[in-house]
């Protein structure tokens, strides 16, 4: 199994992901790349290697764009 390098943070609230981006890259050593929604981080998700997400998604079409996100991580693997 490789080393976990690069995770894909999705989360609509911008100091979350200011915060939580700050933690992995520096306590963590990891390259994270954000986005303030699914839909916009679904054009990069080939290049990731985790996801971490919003608690709380906005609506049912985050949810969907979430579930696809998610997928073709999956299948990346």
């Amino acid at each position: 199994m490789s080393e976990l390098k690069k995770i894909l943070h999705v989360e609509d609230d911008p100091d979350i992901l200011r915060l939580v981006k700050v933690a992995l890259e520096r306590v963590g050593g990891y390259t994270v790349e954000c986005h303030e929604s699914a839909q916009d981080a679904r054009v990069i998700e080939e290049a990731a290697e985790a996801l971490v997400q919003s608690a709380s998604p906005a609506s049912e079409q985050e949810i969907t764009d979430l579930r696809a996100l998610t997928a073709g991580l999956r299948s990346n693997l």
